[in-house]
């Protein structure tokens, strides 16, 4: 199941809402999804939310009340690979893409601008062994897939019609088990975590063919990293550890792309993460 908060004005808390579950029926409490679900992407619009279940293998969609926030499903869930892991949603809200565990490749959807609704397009995209993340740039023309079991990062090149993926040269090595992607802001620099040599990698970005070349040595994380995100000004990186239980904070060179770390990591207990049937956990 899904919930959804909104954040109090006066000191930033959350708190849960009254939402939508199943099929649209009115229920008081999170609205259903898939189990596990792994993953989430709200549209650029605000109006519209998207949920990976990797044991159905569907994604789950859902229109959000510009009023309450509350979620209502949209249609019935839309068939994916096997497990899908990770969901992203192009900058221009056009399209969605899926990355599938189990089954090693990428899909592409169509989204409905009026209703929100999924529709697959081309063929299933090939990606490396168990990917768990996708990314798009902030240009929406290039996507990538971080691959697990492999080591690597694939790169595509986004069709501005139609949505569809294209290879972009070969998967870029990554680690032993690269696990999170993100991109900055700018456009320029992709960094992914390794859970096995705790780092985060830094990686440049060819404006022109959106292949990717390392663009600085991998700095320390805390141990087992498996989320980052970067701040909408681009100036700092935040990387989740989940065996430390703690928070990595650093600062992001806006020329180079490179990374500093900003004091000693938060500690944080409630980063640990669960396995989950059909994930990668270690």
């Amino acid at each position: 199941m899904t919930d959804n908060f909104h954040r109090t004005a006066c000191c930033g808390a959350l708190a849960l809402l009254a939402t939508l579950g199943g099929c649209g029926g009115a229920a008081s409490g999170p609205a259903l999804a898939g189990s596990p679900s792994l993953s989430t992407a709200v549209a650029p619009s605000g109006r519209f939310a998207y949920v990976a279940n990797a044991n159905a293998g569907d994604v789950s969609a859902y229109a959000i009340d510009a009023a309450s926030g509350a979620l209502s499903a949209v249609g019935e869930p839309v068939a994916t690979g096997d497990t899908p892991s990770a969901i992203a949603l192009a900058p221009s809200g056009r399209f969605a893409y899926v990355a599938n565990l189990e089954s090693d490749d990428v899909l592409a959807y169509a989204i409905d601008a009026a209703s929100g609704g999924l529709t697959p397009v081309g063929t299933r995209v090939a990606a490396g062994k168990a990917p768990l993340g996708v990314a798009v740039d902030p240009s929406g023309r290039f996507a990538y897939v971080v691959n697990d079991r492999s080591g690597d990062v694939s790169a595509y090149c986004i069709d501005a019609q139609t949505g569809t993926l294209a290879a972009i040269g070969v998967p870029v090595a990554a680690g032993a088990a690269p696990e999170a992607i993100a991109i900055h802001p700018g456009g320029r620099f992709v960094y992914v975590t390794d859970v096995v040599s705790s780092t985060v990698a830094t990686f440049a970005i060819d404006a022109a063919t959106g292949a990717l070349s390392a663009a600085a040595a991998p700095v320390a994380a805390g141990v087992r990293p498996r989320s980052i995100t970067i701040d909408g000004s681009g100036a700092f990186a935040r990387v989740v550890n989940s065996t430390s239980g703690e928070t990595s904070v650093f600062a992001v060179n806006a020329a180079t792309g490179t990374l500093s770390a900003l004091g000693r990591p938060a500690a944080d207990a409630s980063v640990q993460r669960r396995p989950q049937r059909g994930v990668v956990v270690r």
